[in-house]
This record gives structure tokens, sequence and C-alpha cells, in this order.
């Protein structure tokens, strides 16, 4: 699994999330669209959320993010074959 971190425009990001075979998208929340397109997990990361992510207790903030964005039940369906084809 690789966990990228990117800063980039959009259209680029699609690009490298195919050449890298990312499976997680760790951005702020204008990102949230490329994930969706490329059906791969997403963190926002934007410095005005609610929940830190600075020092030991923002590092476990994070992990529980990670964890509940890749343990999220929506992608055994999107990464399924649609019943039609």
């Amino acid at each position: 699994m690789y966990l990228f971190l990117m800063k980039v425009p959009a259209n680029e990001q699609a690009k490298l999330i195919d050449e890298h075979n990312v499976d997680i998208l760790l951005a702020g929340g204008r990102s949230l669209y490329t994930a969706i397109k490329k059906k791969i997990a997403f963190v926002d990361v934007n410095q005005e959320k609610k929940i830190s992510y600075g020092a030991y207790g923002g590092l476990e903030n994070l992990a529980i993010d990670v964890c509940a964005a890749v343990n999220n039940p929506v992608f055994r369906v999107v990464g399924s074959e649609a019943p039609w084809e």
C-alpha cells in the first residue's frame, strides 16, 4: 500500500495515482473528488479540520482516520465488477 500526500493539481493527481498504484490519498478537501473518481480511500488532512494531527496525539488521530478510510466497506463494493458487466 502506498500513502501519498500530494500538493499538485487534480488533473495531475489522477495521473500519479494510476502511475504509482496508490491505495489512499491524504490531501485537502478539494482532492476528494479525485479520490472518488479513482475509487481509492481518502483522508482530509486540511489544517482547518477540527481534529489535530500535531504531536503524538495527532499521530493517533491520523492513524484512526487512515484505518477508517481504508476499512470503509464501500471499497468492497466499488472494487468489484458491476453486476451488468
